[in-house]
């Protein structure tokens, strides 16, 4: 009973801290709402015995929860350094059109890795914690490079496995996620 109080507590001085950023919603609202969300939650309530109004404050507190728990993302910060590490840690790939193993240092690859780790980083804070981790890797892979420039030859590389590395390090980063 006592964790709780502290836990209703804790909750309560959050979402009053909210409202000075979510000026939509008056506190006397914000109290039955909290009071609905927290009954919602425990079973005491159903969402369909709500009126309009109530279920919109509910709905409203439920948003500040989820943007509270994403916030911090952990495992979003957690996930984006792993990839970022696991780009720069590449040195080689390899070049189908010559048959060669060429080196990583004086191409676009990391820039166009680490890119790809920063939009599977934003994506991933935007979800439910349930989905943050699955959610880095996908929008991490949609943004990999299939191509380099290499620097020293002038020349893009268009037949290359560079875009398999990359994917690599995207699930490296979803498996720090976790």
């Amino acid at each position: 009973m006592r964790n709780l109080t502290i836990t209703l507590c804790l909750t309560i001085a959050v979402l009053l801290g909210s409202l000075l950023v979510e000026s939509t919603v008056v506190v006397a609202d914000m109290t039955r709402g909290l009071e609905n969300y927290q009954a919602v939650i425990s079973g005491q309530k159903e969402l369909d015995a709500l009126s309009a109004e109530e279920l919109r404050e509910v709905l409203t507190i439920h948003e500040i929860m989820k943007r509270r728990s994403s916030v911090s993302g952990q495992g979003c910060d957690a996930a984006y350094g792993r990839c970022v590490n696991s780009c720069e840690s590449e040195s080689s790939y390899f070049d189908y059109e010559s048959g060669d193993y060429r080196s990583l240092s004086n191409t676009d690859f990391v820039s166009n890795c680490t890119d790809a780790c920063s939009r599977g980083r934003r994506y991933c804070e935007d979800e439910e914690k349930d989905e943050m981790c699955y959610e880095f890797k996908r929008a991490c892979r949609n943004d990999c490079p299939s191509s380099l420039f290499d620097y020293d030859s002038g020349d893009f590389k268009l037949i290359t496995d560079v875009e398999s590395k990359c994917e690599d390090a995207c699930r490296d980063g979803e498996r720090a996620c976790d």
